[in-house]
C-alpha cells in the first residue's frame, strides 16, 4: 500500500456542515438485519481496512481558526468495531453520537442474535452524507467479501479521489450561471417573505436521550403509490412530500396563515456520470419547497402543486443554486467566523419562527452493494437526530419498501409525535391509492 499522508485538507462542506450542529446530532446510520450470522473477525478486519481504503475515514477533525484539517489517527486510536449480544447494548450504540474530533469517522456495531445478526454502520456527517455512507457500506462489503478467500488482502488507498463540490460544479455549463444565480436570490426572498413558517410543535427545552421513530411503508403500498404517481406524473418523492404537507397542515395546529415550507435535500451525485463521488464526502444540496398557505381541496391538488415545483426545479439544475450563490463565499471565510455567524443566523431564524422542518430523501439502498456473505433481509437509513426545536424526517428505500425515520428527544414532542405524523402520512397515501 502507498504511503498515506498524515494530513488532508478539508473541503468547504466539511467545515460548513458544523453550522448544523446546533440543530442536529451530525451522524447518519445504516441499519442492516440479516437472516444469517456474520463473521465478526472478518468484519472487524474490514472495518479497520476501510480506514485506509478511504483515508479520510481514518482521521480526526482538527479545528483551526482559519482552516481545519483532517489528521490521520495512530493505529492504537482507530478502533471502530463493537460486538454485542444484547438489544440494550445495540440500542445504546445506535443512540450514541460519533465524535469527529476524536475519530475515526465510521463505526460499526454487530448484534449477534439466534435468528440472525443486526449491523449498524455509523458515519460522522462532517465527512459524509447519506450517499457517502452508502458508498462506505459498499466499500466495507467488498473488503469483507474479499477477505473470505484472501485473508491477507489490503485495499489500495484512495488518496487522489476528489471530495470537492467542483467534481459536480464542473458539469454546470457557463450559460446556465445567470439562471441559477437568479433562482438563488428568488429562493432567498421566497424563504423570507412572508416570514412565519409552520412547523411541528417541539418544546425548546432539551432533555438527555435520543430516541428513533421508524415507520415502514410495505412493498404493496409502495407499488400502489408508484402506479398512482405514474398516472398523475408524480414520483414517489412527490407523493410523500404531498402527504407530508397535508399531514403537517392537519395534525399540527396550522393556523392557515403561516407558510408551509420544507427544507429538502438533493444528492448531487445525480450529475456525475458514474453516480459516485471521487471519495467519501458530503455532496448534497438543500432545496426549499414552498407550498404557500393552500394545500388545495384534496390530495390530488396538493400533489399537483408539489409536482409542478419539483418538475420545474429538475429542469433547471436542481441543487445548484446554493453552490453557486453562497457556498463559494463560505469557502473563503475563516472557520470560527463561519461557524459562529452561521449558527447565529440559524438561531435568529428559529427565534422568528422561520426555520422550516426538514425532509431528506436518502435514496435507495442497493442490495447488491451490501453483501456480507448474503444480502440483508431488511435495511434502512437513519436520519441525523434533530435537536429541539427542529425536526427532520428521513426517507430511504430497500427492496420495494420505504422507511420513514426520525431521531428526536422524546420529552420534547408530546403534542404531535413522529409516530402520529407517520400514521397520518400513511393514512393519506393508503386512502388515495386504495
Amino acid at each position: 500500500m502507498e504511503t498515506i499522508p498524515r494530513h488532508f485538507k478539508t473541503v468547504v462542506l466539511d467545515r460548513a456542515i458544523n453550522i448544523l450542529a446546533s440543530i442536529a446530532d451530525l451522524m447518519i446510520q445504516m441499519e442492516l438485519h440479516f437472516e444469517h450470522h456474520l463473521d465478526e473477525d472478518r468484519l472487524n478486519r474490514a472495518m479497520d481496512l476501510i480506514l485506509d481504503a478511504e483515508p479520510v475515514l481514518g482521521c480526526r477533525f482538527v479545528t483551526r481558526s482559519f482552516r481545519p484539517c483532517w489528521e490521520r489517527l495512530e493505529k492504537t486510536s482507530r478502533r471502530n468495531f463493537e460486538f454485542v449480544s444484547s438489544r440494550e447494548a445495540y440500542e445504546f450504540f445506535k443512540k450514541g453520537s460519533i465524535d469527529p474530533y476524536l475519530g475515526p469517522q465510521v463505526r460499526a456495531c454487530l448484534w449477534r442474535k439466534s435468528e440472525g445478526d443486526s449491523l449498524i454502520l455509523k458515519v460522522a456527517h462532517n465527512v459524509s452524507d447519506a450517499g457517502g455512507l452508502k458508498e462506505t457500506a459498499a466499500g466495507i462489503s467488498r473488503i469483507y467479501s474479499r477477505l473470505a478467500h484472501e485473508p491477507e488482502f489490503v485495499p489500495d488507498a484512495n488518496t487522489a479521489g476528489s471530495r470537492s463540490v467542483w467534481q459536480v460544479m464542473r458539469h454546470l455549463p457557463w450559460h446556465a450561471y445567470p439562471q441559477v444565480l437568479l433562482y438563488y436570490f428568488r429562493k432567498v426572498l421566497r424563504n423570507s417573505i412572508p416570514l412565519k413558517t409552520h412547523t411541528l410543535p417541539v418544546e425548546k427545552t432539551r432533555t438527555e436521550g435520543t430516541t428513533f421513530a421508524l415507520h415502514h411503508l410495505p412493498a404493496g403500498l409502495v407499488d400502489q403509490m408508484m402506479k398512482y404517481g405514474k398516472r398523475n406524473e408524480g414520483t414517489l418523492n412527490d407523493m410523500i412530500l404531498a402527504a407530508m404537507f397535508r399531514a403537517y397542515s392537519s395534525s399540527a395546529d396550522w393556523n392557515g396563515d403561516s407558510q408551509l415550507r420544507f427544507l429538502t435535500t438533493v444528492d448531487l451525485r445525480r450529475y456525475l456520470p458514474s453516480g459516485s463521488a471521487g471519495g467519501i464526502c458530503n455532496l448534497s444540496a438543500i432545496e426549499n419547497h414552498h407550498l404557500g398557505t393552500d394545500t388545495g381541496s384534496g390530495f390530488n391538488d396538493t400533489l399537483l402543486k408539489v409536482r409542478k415545483f419539483t418538475s420545474s426545479r429538475k429542469k433547471n439544475w436542481i441543487g445548484f443554486p446554493d453552490f453557486l450563490g453562497v457556498v463559494p463565499v463560505l469557502g473563503h471565510l475563516p472557520y470560527r467566523w463561519l461557524i459562529g455567524t452561521g449558527r447565529k443566523i440559524a438561531g435568529l431564524s428559529m427565534k422568528a419562527d422561520n426555520m422550516p422542518n426538514g425532509i431528506t430523501n436518502m435514496g435507495l439502498i442497493d442490495p447488491s452493494s451490501i453483501i456480507f456473505d448474503k444480502a440483508p433481509g431488511k435495511a434502512w437509513l437513519l436520519v441525523p437526530p434533530s435537536l429541539p426545536p427542529q425536526f427532520v424526517t428521513g426517507i430511504s428505500g430497500y427492496r420495494g419498501t420505504l422507511t420513514l425515520s426520525a431521531g428526536f428527544e422524546k420529552e420534547s414532542m408530546k403534542q404531535v409525535t413522529p409516530h402520529d405524523l407517520f400514521d397520518t402520512i400513511t393514512e393519506e397515501l393508503m386512502e388515495v391509492t386504495s
